[in-house]
């Protein structure tokens, strides 16, 4: 009976290590490959020149000589209620790349035609497409609170915080739902409000699975939808514990416990 005890502890003891060790090299490969995609990004703008603040390293044109500093100050203001609501702290500063028109930023991050973004958290690194290219006023003074009001920092600080808390082990609904969520939270701005009285049809195991194939305008409410139902049913402690499981490969991709299956149940 004890040699019985034995092994079968033996075997439990081995599980965890495996499931310990799976958990640090699939966070260790994650890193790397965004590690990868941050130096390559970084080289393509080697050029550009250097704004630094407490938490960001700006590179920029000279053409966005002028709006460098409202950029730096809107993003620290930004990140600041970010952080606090999301309960984090940056791994190291954060890389922003400014871009001064549409096509540059198309061509440095192969986007297609029909993609016009004010803003994208990719590889680590915030890329924003310089404010003077989408707010059609030159006075500063407006343009500073044009940026401010409407620009992307919130949204996509949000992806940052989400990848960094949960190392990458999320699908594409997941952090667009919570970006959405605490970007309406923080701003007031509500995403595809004029959705919110239609019968969305979109299941979890399709946004899991297809959320690019789908309607975008119906997978990214959906998303918010879902995220704001766990919010309001459970409190936001819920969105930063499943983060944190996440995080720690308690649940998610190759978990033996999927996030889809944790949120049907949080949802019903």
């Amino acid at each position: 009976m004890a040699r019985k005890t034995t092994v079968i502890s033996a075997v439990v003891i081995f599980m965890l290590l495996t499931i310990n060790n799976f958990v640090y090299i699939r966070n260790s490969l994650y890193n790397f490959c965004v590690n990868a995609i941050k130096i390559k990004s970084l080289y393509s703008v080697k050029n550009y020149s250097t704004y630094e603040t407490e938490n960001f390293i700006i590179k920029y044109t000279p053409e966005d000589g002028d709006v460098v500093a409202i950029v730096a100050n809107t993003i620290e203001k930004d990140f600041f209620q970010v952080k606090q609501r999301l309960n984090h702290q940056l791994h190291n500063k954060v890389q922003i790349i400014i871009y001064p028109d549409l096509e540059i930023m198309r061509n440095k991050l192969n986007l297609s035609q029909k993609d016009y973004p004010m803003g994208i958290y990719y590889g680590g690194i915030l890329h924003i497409l310089s404010p003077k290219v989408w707010i059609n006023d030159s006075s500063m003074d407006t343009l500073s609170r044009e940026f401010a009001a409407n620009g992307p920092m919130v949204h996509e600080l949000i992806h940052l915080i989400v990848d960094e808390k949960a190392n990458g082990n999320f699908p594409l609904w997941f952090t667009e739902g919570i970006a959405l969520y605490y970007e309406y939270r923080l701003t007031g701005y509500e995403w595809g409000k004029g959705l919110a009285n239609i019968q969305i049809p979109n299941t979890l195991s399709q946004l899991t699975h297809r959320f690019e194939l789908l309607d975008q305008d119906l997978a990214y409410r959906k998303s918010f939808e879902i995220i704001k139902l766990i919010a309001d049913r459970y409190g936001e402690q819920k969105i930063l514990h499943l983060l944190d499981q996440l995080g720690k490969g308690q649940i998610g991709m190759n978990s033996q416990v999927s996030l889809e299956s944790v949120v049907y149940n949080l949802i019903q």
